[in-house]
């Protein structure tokens, strides 16, 4: 019997043997390529430390040296589909990972044209470090490219609590649907090349396209006014097949909407909004069209009833605030709707030479500050406060500036 023990417990042993074996040579041979690769990584010779950082790769997937390692090689390679392999399925548990991450956010945004996984990898990293500056402001850039409106408005709102906005922020939560960005057709044909099928994409480039094209036609020859009209026609065309491709696609049917209301069809817009999908209930530009709808056939309390929504779902827009004044004079409330109209009109000012700056970085101070009052008027505080605190900054850091080019510093308190 124990001859017998004997033997299982030697066959038992063999596989145990094996695996400790297999464990040995692994453990070292990690090792040694860690060791390898920083070799390499100091001599500089990148070819063989992309080949080593494969290797480790391959046998750690889980190591967070190896893929920087290997996207090191890559990035000074000028490789960005090597840099690319090592960072996608790079951890995103802890705020060391965040540089790579961000690093893989640059890739998907820029050489790889895919937007929509760079947005993925910034909110990734949101998760793990919520005031991330940098991935606040590419997603708030995504969303504004993309024209995703109530995704850039929460997204704008999310880096203001978490107190780490740029000054950006600001003006592209304020502008809200009047936002136009010149590059916008260029970016999102760039980004269409990464995925030519992309409905959110196409989309964009068609409203990107159409608000180039929108308004009255300007003082020109005949030849080029007749050519605007042309292609304004063609705009409206457009515009009507793409919406019966995609039915339900929020962004264009509130891009429709906005140019019924500004165009005067009411029976337009009642037809668009009969094809609102569900989460329109918490879109604003729904909710002011809706507003405008009923106003249109005097039926005052659902019309105020409807732009009170809007402003609450978005207290900046100063286009309600103007509809809403209307419909409070049409019912007799004077005082109140001279109130709303003067919110309105500031709003409308501050738009107009917002619109006019060369440039985000051009914008005067002044500006800045009737716009924090602006805020406070309609009752948006936080971001009332946040302005005001960027601009105390910024005089501290003239002021700073100023300091050190005399050599001399003013007396503390």
């Amino acid at each position: 019997m124990s001859r017998y023990l004997r033997i299982v417990a030697a066959l038992l042993a063999v596989p145990a043997l094996l695996w400790l074996a297999g464990y040995g040579w692994h453990a070292y041979r990690v090792r040694s390529l860690a060791a390898e690769c920083l070799t390499l990584e100091r001599a500089g010779h990148w070819v063989r430390l992309l080949r080593s950082a494969r290797e480790w790769t391959r046998l750690e997937p889980e190591s967070r040296k190896a893929r920087q390692a290997g996207a090191t090689a890559g990035r000074l390679l000028r490789d960005v589909s090597a840099v690319a392999e090592f960072l996608e399925s790079f951890p995103r548990d802890l705020p060391e990972d965040v540089p790579s991450l961000s690093m893989l956010a640059d890739l998907k945004f820029g050489p790889l044209n895919r937007p929509d996984e760079g947005a993925e990898v910034c909110r990734d990293i949101l998760n793990v470090v919520p005031n991330h500056q940098e991935s606040h402001q590419r997603l708030i850039y995504y969303y504004a490219m993309t024209q995703q409106q109530i995704a850039m408005q929460s997204q704008i709102t999310m880096a203001i609590t978490n107190e780490c906005e740029l000054s950006e922020a600001y003006v592209y939560g304020f502008l809200g649907s009047g936002l136009r960005l010149q590059n916008g057709a260029d970016v999102t044909r760039r980004w269409l090349a990464g995925d030519t099928t992309s409905e959110r994409l196409l989309v964009a480039l068609a409203l990107h396209i159409s608000q180039s094209l929108s308004g009255a036609i300007p003082s020109v020859d005949e030849a080029t006014a007749q050519k605007l009209r042309l292609q304004q026609k063609e705009r409206e065309s457009a515009l009507r097949e793409l919406l019966l491709q995609y039915p339900e696609n929020q962004e264009l049917l509130a891009y429709l909407l906005l140019d019924a209301m500004e165009t005067g069809s009411a029976a337009r817009a009642g037809e668009l909004l009969v094809q609102a999908p569900p989460e329109s209930d918490q879109d604003f530009r729904f909710w002011h069209v809706r507003g405008w709808v009923f106003a249109h056939l005097q039926e005052y309390k659902e019309a105020e009833r409807s732009y009170e929504k809007a402003i609450q779902l978005n207290p900046l827009d100063w286009r309600i605030r103007f509809h809403l004044a209307e419909t409070l004079r049409g019912t007799g409330r004077l005082e109140e709707a001279d109130r709303m109209n003067q919110i309105a009109i500031s709003g409308r000012a501050i738009e107009k030479e917002l619109l006019q700056q060369p440039d985000m970085r051009s914008i005067p101070a002044d500006i800045y500050r009737r716009l924090s009052e602006y805020c406070r008027q309609c009752n948006s505080l936080r971001m009332a406060n946040r302005i005001t605190s960027f601009l105390n900054r910024s005089d501290a850091e003239t002021q700073s500036g100023m300091e050190a080019q005399s050599g001399f510093s003013q007396p503390k308190p």
